[in-house]
């Protein structure tokens, strides 16, 4: 079975319901150094605090929820903002805490100044410092991302050498072409700096997942199964990679292999897209009484996502059971008004309870409403296509603290591959 395919890669909070009691919100610091050249170094901040605190309690929007801030604000998603304005972001994305800073740097030493910002009674509550040299850039921030941790979480008690050599080293120039791929706003431009950041250090795999997410947005859908398959179980990203796999497979139409993906992600965590996709799976094997168990999983978890009430609305209409399928597409309607998938489905389900009303007084006429309920030629069955989900909240997706950190302390002696596999 084909379905048509939805890429909404920029994600806002309010797709997703409300976040989570405690969230963190960290914007890119301020390049004070006057050299234009580390402007890069802003955005890394934003990413690498953000990337330590991503399994951690309070929880860390991620990057794409952040700039999602911006742009309901008409602003420029970089650094250089007001504090006035940082605030307003904050409020956009309901964020409990948000974090800024700036960095200076005396051609030696990096100098870096963060500032903890309390938006549930506005207020610069902390203010960290942290300084080193330039290539050891990333153990400054994981510093300073530990120090952060202790103010939001005093539950948190790993030793902070135990915290930093828990990242794997990463060589600066790889680091430096990441940023620059997470900044380019261009694909061609994209793939050119995450190509050249794991060429200069295979070992960096946020490269591999996000050469991996864009091809499949491109529908390379080959190229981008070989670099999901880069990031090892440990990778902080490997749930959501499994589920990009699990597309590719879909999309190249390895629906045992999809289903294999789906099936290993839903035995480890309640997603209303992975459901979603098992639905549509069974649905495509006939298993209708299966897939409608997947897509009322899904639907208590998200019932405002248009394509679930489609979903649902289709396989009862296939199951003839059309109040309920009527209930589902309006639904879906609803939030979604000019999707005109919907609209035919809800005429051929609008026909059959007609026919159905009318059965007793002339089957004949009865027929003909269903084939024909409004003097319109429809357009046949199979052309109305079950959808499956592209788009994905990554919250229930962030590995917990206690599998990235099973005992809160870990060893410095690990593998190359372990450490590796973290970042």
């Amino acid at each position: 079975m084909r379905s048509r395919v939805f890429f909404l890669l920029l994600l806002t909070p309010s797709l997703y319901g409300a976040p989570p009691a405690e969230t963190v919100v960290v914007f890119p610091f301020e390049n004070l150094s006057g050299r234009p050249e580390l402007n890069w170094i802003s955005e890394s901040f934003a990413e690498v605090l953000q990337s330590r605190l991503s399994s951690a309690t309070p929880y860390a929007l991620s990057r794409e929820e952040r700039r999602s801030g911006f742009g309901l604000l008409g602003l420029p998603p970089g650094s250089g903002l007001t504090l006035a304005s940082l605030f307003k972001v904050a409020q956009v994305v309901e964020a409990d805490w948000a974090v800024t800073g700036a960095f200076e740097w005396n051609g030696d030493t990096i100098s870096a100044r963060l500032q903890l910002i309390n938006m549930n009674m506005p207020r610069i509550t902390t203010i960290l410092r942290e300084e080193g040299k330039l290539d050891d850039l990333l153990g400054l921030q994981s510093r300073l991302a530990w120090s952060l941790l202790r103010n939001l979480d005093p539950t948190f008690g790993m030793e902070r050498g135990d915290f930093v050599r828990s990242f794997p080293p990463v060589r600066l120039d790889a680091f430096e072409s990441l940023i620059y791929g997470l900044l380019a706003n261009d694909w061609d431009v994209q793939v050119r700096f995450f190509t050249k950041a794991f060429q200069l250090d295979p070992h960096e795999r946020r490269s591999a997942f996000e050469l991996g997410r864009l091809y499949l947005e491109d529908k390379k859908y080959a190229p981008s199964l070989e670099w999901l398959k880069k990031l090892e179980p440990e990778n902080q990203r490997y749930l959501e990679a499994t589920f990009l796999k699990g597309i590719n497979h879909y999309r190249m139409d390895e629906f045992e292999k999809a289903e294999a993906m789906f099936r290993r992600l839903v035995e480890r965590l309640d997603s209303p897209e992975v459901h979603n996709n098992l639905g549509v799976l069974e649905a495509g094997k006939g298993n209708h009484t299966e897939a409608i168990e997947h897509l009322v999983a899904a639907y208590r978890l998200n019932p405002d996502d248009a394509d679930l009430n489609f979903n649902l609305a289709l396989l009862l209409w296939k199951s003839s059971q059309f109040d309920q399928a009527a209930r589902y597409v309006r639904e879906c309607l609803r939030l979604r008004g000019d999707d005109s998938e919907a609209q035919r489905l809800q005429s051929r389900i609008v026909a059959r309870q007609m026919a159905r009303a009318e059965s007793q007084a002339d089957p004949g006429e009865a027929e003909d409403a269903a084939q024909n309920p409004a003097g319109n030629t429809l357009r046949p069955e199979t052309e109305l296509e079950a959808r499956i989900a592209v788009e994905y909240n990554p919250r229930p997706f962030r590995r917990p603290e206690e599998e990235l950190f099973p005992s809160r302390a870990v060893s410095a002696e690990g593998s190359a591959s372990e450490a590796a596999a973290r970042y």
